[in-house]
Order: C-alpha cells, then sequence, then structure tokens
C-alpha cells in the first residue's frame, strides 16, 4: 500500500515508521526544515488521574515502541522519566500513597522466588547503610535505588507516627550510667541522618548521647569502621583501644573489629543470633544493652 502521511511531528513520524515497518511505501511530507509548532509546544504531558482501566495496556504499548524507535533510530534515544499524576480528591492521595508503597512501585519484587532473594539479602546485610542495600538489590541502578531508599524511609517514617517506637528495656539509663560514669556514648545507625532524628525524636533522646551519626557523602555506613573512627576523633578519644563497640548485627561486629576497637560485643536483641554474631567474630555476647553497661563497667 502506498501511504502519504503528513506532518513529520511526533505522531506523524511514529506513524510513519509504523507503516514501514509493516512493508508499506510511504511519503512523508513537513513543512518546516527545523522542529517547530505542536511537537515542540507538547513536548511535556500531564495526565489526571482516574483514566479508563483499558489505557493501562496501550500506554504500554506505547512506551515499548517509543523506547524501540529510541533504539533503532541514531542520535533519537529514550529516557524513561516517568510522568505527573494530578491528584484531585482525598480518595486518589490515599490510593496514590498505598500505591507508593508497594515494593513494585520503586522495581523491586512484590512476590515470588526473586522477593524471597531480596528479602533474605536485607536481612543478611541488616546493619548496613540502606541506601548501599538498596544499589545492590537494583544492580547499581543509581535513580531505582534511590527511589527504593526514598520510599522505604517515607513508609518507615510514617510507621513511627502511626504505629509508634519504643526503646529496648533499659536502654536509655544505661547509656546515662556510662555518661555518668565519664563514658563518652556514640549512637550510629544506617538509616539517613533524616530518618534518625525522626527515631531519636520519636524515642526522647535528642540529648541521650555523646554523638550521633549516620552514613553520609564522607562517612560511609558499616562493615566499614568510619562511623566508629569519626567517632574517636570527634569525641578526642586518645586510643582505639579505649573503643568498644555494641551491635546486634554481623555487619556491626565487622565494623567494631576493623576499627581496632578492643571491646566489639554482639547482643541478641536485634536481626541476627548468636552464631551469626560469633561467626563475624565478636569478642563478647550480652542478652541486653543493660549487660552491655555492666561489663564496662566491670573492664
Amino acid at each position: 500500500m502506498k501511504l502519504i502521511v503528513i506532518g513529520a511531528g511526533i505522531l506523524g513520524t511514529s506513524h510513519a515508521i509504523a507503516a514501514i515497518e509493516r512493508g508499506h511505501q510511504v511519503i512523508h511530507l513537513e513543512r518546516e526544515t527545523a522542529a517547530r509548532g505542536a511537537t515542540v509546544r507538547n513536548f511535556g504531558l500531564v495526565w489526571v488521574s482516574g483514566r479508563a482501566p483499558f489505557e493501562l495496556d496501550a500506554a504500554q504499548r506505547s512506551r515499548d515502541l517509543w523506547e524501540k524507535i529510541g533504539t533503532d533510530v541514531p542520535g533519537v534515544g529514550f529516557r524513561p522519566c516517568g510522568s505527573v499524576t494530578l491528584i484531585r480528591t482525598a480518595a486518589e492521595l490515599a490510593v496514590a500513597e498505598e500505591v507508593s508503597r508497594r515494593d513494585d512501585a520503586v522495581g523491586l519484587p512484590a512476590d515470588g522466588p526473586d522477593h524471597d532473594r531480596a528479602r533474605q539479602y536485607v536481612i543478611d546485610t541488616m546493619g548496613q547503610s540502606k541506601i548501599v542495600v538498596f544499589r545492590a538489590l537494583t544492580d547499581g541502578d543509581e535513580e531505582r535505588a534511590q527511589n527504593a531508599n526514598r520510599a522505604f524511609e517515607e513508609a518507615y517514617e510514617t510507621a513511627i507516627g502511626e504505629v509508634g517506637i519504643a526503646e529496648i528495656t533499659g536502654a536509655a539509663s544505661t547509656i546515662e550510667k556510662l555518661r555518668g560514669a565519664g563514658i563518652k556514648v556514640a549512637l550510629s545507625t544506617g538509616f539517613s541522618s533524616s530518618t534518625r532524628d525522626r527515631l531519636l525524636d520519636a524515642l526522647g533522646w535528642t540529648d541521650l548521647a555523646d554523638l550521633v551519626i549516620a552514613p553520609s557523602d564522607t562517612i560511609r555506613g558499616r562493615p566499614y569502621p568510619d562511623m566508629i573512627l569519626t567517632a574517636l576523633m570527634d569525641l578526642r578519644v586518645d586510643d582505639v583501644r579505649e573503643v568498644a563497640v555494641l551491635g546486634d548485627t554481623a555487619n556491626d561486629i565487622i565494623s567494631g573489629l576493623r576499627s581496632g576497637a578492643a571491646v566489639v560485643a554482639g547482643t541478641l536483641t536485634g536481626a541476627h543470633d548468636e552464631t551469626r554474631l560469633r561467626a563475624a567474630g565478636a569478642t563478647h555476647i550480652v542478652d541486653s544493652i543493660r549487660d552491655f553497661g555492666d561489663l564496662l563497667l566491670s573492664l
């Protein structure tokens, strides 16, 4: 079939390409020598929510076709930037918030074997910086990792507000007792600084410790020793052998050993059991932070 396509904008060009791929002969006409007009003016498209369900398949098919064109046509390229959805009612907001918390909303498997493997990896890497974990789960895709980390922290902070959080029994009193005995206390976490501060505020721990640390652009999270060594320097500790570390994951233990701390104790109130903690090299195993406080005061 011989076809004439008038207009070399996005719609005209895509139709011409599709026709050629189907074996038709195409004459493609365009009045301009440079891109102007509707294609340029409509380069941004904002969809309202509440679209008909049958449109989803067509939208996905359209996306796949554009990605193919970007691959096949030199110099065109394809960048999946997503879309903007306008939320107009409280009901639509509730739906959007619920969807945004789903694993598959940030490119992670929501169920099946891949989900199980991802969940096990999260358990195995407890104690590490959360963004580092998400980078591993997304095969190094920085955009997906940042989106996943952002969704996780938003969901976590929401849970803090809705469900609440409680300290491990005796934690605050033990920290106060250690500081009262002249021992400086630093708290470290794998969460971002914003989530860390949200946790401390919810617990009423804002001024409990001498120092609080989270991973940053210049401080690597566990299993690296950066946070411990940063605390050592900030608190003006003279000798790393005067440092004692307590953690509930294998990564806490590895971090402590790498820092050169004299005491690297594992506590049984967290993610990893005694076998995992001893295998990582813990110098001591305690049932809780209260026992750790007693241990330090006895040395």
